[in-house]
Order: C-alpha cells, then structure tokens, then sequence
C-alpha cells in the first residue's frame, strides 16, 4: 500500500521478515530499511575497543597493560540481547508504516497507522540506542533521550569497567637510595664497632641513631623502582643490625658489669623501636610502590572517563587497608583526582607494631588474610 503525506513523502505499508540490527530491518520482498534519526554505533565501538584484552606478560608474571572491559550490572551483549528481543516482539511478523525522509535512504518506522509511535522514538525511549545528529523530523527524539538518561534506561545505566595495569617506568632516584643506604649503613657499622670499645651510653644512642636512619634513607630504594633491583638491601641491613643489636643484649646478660636498670631498659626499648620502625619503612616503601591496578570506567555511548568510579589499587602482596582510606593525590580541572592507594606512615608502624606483639590487625591486614 503506497501514499503520500503533506509534505510529499512516500508512505508504504509493509511487514516486518527479520531484525537484522538495531538500525536495519527486513521488510517483504527483501527490501533493507534503515532507521531515522537513531544510531547505534556505541555497540560497535565496544567490540572494537572494549571487549578484548590488551595485556601482556612481564618475564616475571606479571600482567600489564589493558584488561577487558567488565560490568558490575547489564552488560552492553546483554542490553544488545534485550534490544533486539524487544524489536522481534514489536515488529517482526506485524505490519508496520513506513515513512521515508526525504533526500536519505532512511525511514521512520510506525508501529500503527495514526503514527502515534515509532520504533525509532521507542528504542530511544528504553535507551537501546542514541539520538542521531539528523533528527528535525522527529523533534521530541531528544526529549525522549533527556528522559531516558533521566530514569538511567538501558545503556544510560552502563558503566565499563576496565583494569589498566600499565607500569609508571623507571626512575634513577632509586640508585641515590642505594648509595645513601651504603654510606649510612657502613657508618651505623663503624659506630657500632666503636660502641664495642667503650660501652658508653652515648656511643649506644648514636649507633641505634644511625641505624635508625637507613631505613628512613631506603625509602629512595622502593620509589619508581619497577624493577625492584636492590630491593634486599635494606631487609639485608635490618638483619645484620638485629644480630648486632642481639649481640649486645648476650654480651649485657653475661658481662659481669654492674649496668644500670635504666641502661638496659633504653636498649631494650630502642631494639623495639628499632625493629617496628624499620619493618614499618619497608612495608610502606614495597606497597607504595608496587606497580599499579587502576580500576577505570566509563559511560555509555561516547565512553567518557568516570573519575567518579577510578580506583588505584597496587598488585601483588601488599598491606590491606579499607578504600575509605585511599587517599586522593590530585586536583584535575576542579574535579576530584583518583582515590590510590597510600600506606601512610602511620599505619605502616600501626601494622609492625601490631605484628611484632602479636594483637590483632583491625583494619589493616595482610592481602592475603
């Protein structure tokens, strides 16, 4: 059946054969129409760029690069899924009006003959596809999208999630970390063997001072340090400090001096603060910078970044603590930056300490516990 409207385009009614996507369908005879005023072209960008994995392997196992995208609700296979099921519903089987528009090869498809409703208006309206550029001759389709978004319809609801393990590079910095800690390590050596001599009080205070200081000055070790070369130097200089700090506590019990019970308890607490301190620096410096999981999202259609969703997270073994206490490191363009992952100081020693007397972690625990 063929007819003209008032502005002289070509009305046909016709039955729908088969759903071919969600802009194009069948029609008897085998005629293609393609959809007005609606694209769908965000399904296609999310095969092209989202739902493969762009990850590699380093020689020591570690993935890096860009995982597939995921979602934490209706995936986009699924919303595709749902959209054509509700095109096949409507239309495949019935009759439909056809309306084309001018000077395109395109068509609004009407569901009855008074032309209340259109697929193309009603694919819009439960967010299976977008609103077109060219849409004057449908002019509440972009009020029907604003709706849409509103009541979060469909892909309106989507976010992608998509793990970025990419490594930050190296940086030289951990190279002057290496230097300082030999230099302070073989002064802590020298003072300590001085200590020996004399047995000063003194002399005990500057030699557990400058074994306090190496662990401070390792922390140049573990920064943008990708590779972890030299990571065993500093556990290698706490250990020896510990068998020299041992040393002294055999040689005070079996010496036949007569030390003072003040003396032997600033050594005892000085061992303790020693241990926890030291333990606590390399807990900060390995978890802070063991290379990176970003968890990056982004909304459907135009996958625009989330900064809303983004978490950095480090791989491997590390300290556990709550996100609530990821702290957020940068301001971008007024909006806040991405909540990472951060071992403060505090709750490096926190950890220690609750680890060398045996109480209980609270919050903040091994991953793996």
């Amino acid at each position: 059946m063929f007819a003209q409207n008032s502005n002289g385009d070509k009305i046909v009614k016709t039955k729908v054969e088969k759903i071919i996507d969600l802009k194009t369908i069948q029609v008897e005879q085998g005629k293609i129409i393609k959809l007005y005023g609606i694209s769908d072209y965000f399904y296609q960008e999310y095969n092209d760029h989202f739902k493969r994995s762009y990850e590699v392997i380093t020689q020591d196992g570690t993935p890096f690069g860009l995982g597939a995208g995921s979602f934490k609700g209706e995936s986009v296979e699924e919303l595709r899924s749902r959209a054509i099921a509700f095109y096949k519903d409507l239309l495949v089987g019935r009759y439909i009006i056809l309306e084309k528009v001018p000077l395109k090869e395109e068509y609004i498809v009407y569901l009855d003959q008074m032309k209340k409703n259109s697929i193309n208006q009603l694919a819009v309206k439960q967010g299976f596809v977008v609103a077109s550029n060219n849409k004057e001759r449908i002019l509440n389709l972009i009020i029907t999208q604003e709706e849409a978004k509103m009541s979060k319809a469909g892909l309106w609801d989507i976010t992608i999630f998509v793990k970025d393990t990419t490594p930050p590079g190296n940086s030289n910095f951990y190279e002057l970390g290496v230097l300082l800690v030999c230099i302070f390590a073989l002064i802590s050596i020298c003072s300590f063997l001085y200590y020996l001599r004399n047995k000063s009080l003194w002399s005990m205070l500057f030699y557990y001072f400058t074994f306090f200081v190496v662990p401070i000055v390792s922390l140049g070790i573990y920064t943008d340090n990708e590779k972890h070369i030299y990571y065993w130097l500093p556990s290698v200089f706490v250990g020896l400090s510990i068998i020299f700090c041992i040393y002294d506590f055999i040689y005070m019990i079996y010496s036949r001096k007569n030390l003072s019970i003040f003396r032997v308890s600033l050594a005892i607490f000085l061992y303790v603060t020693f241990v926890i301190f030291s333990f606590g620096t390399f807990y900060m410096g390995q978890s802070n910078n063991l290379r990176t999981e970003s968890e990056i999202s982004y909304l459907l259609p135009d996958f625009k970044l989330n900064y809303k969703e983004e978490i950095k997270r480090p791989m491997g073994d590390y300290i556990f603590i709550p996100e609530n206490e990821y702290q957020v490191l940068s301001i971008i363009e007024g909006k806040t930056g991405t909540p990472q992952y951060y071992l403060t100081p505090l709750n490096a020693i926190y950890f220690s300490a609750t680890t060398f007397f045996t109480v209980g972690y609270g919050d903040f625990l091994p991953k793996e516990i």
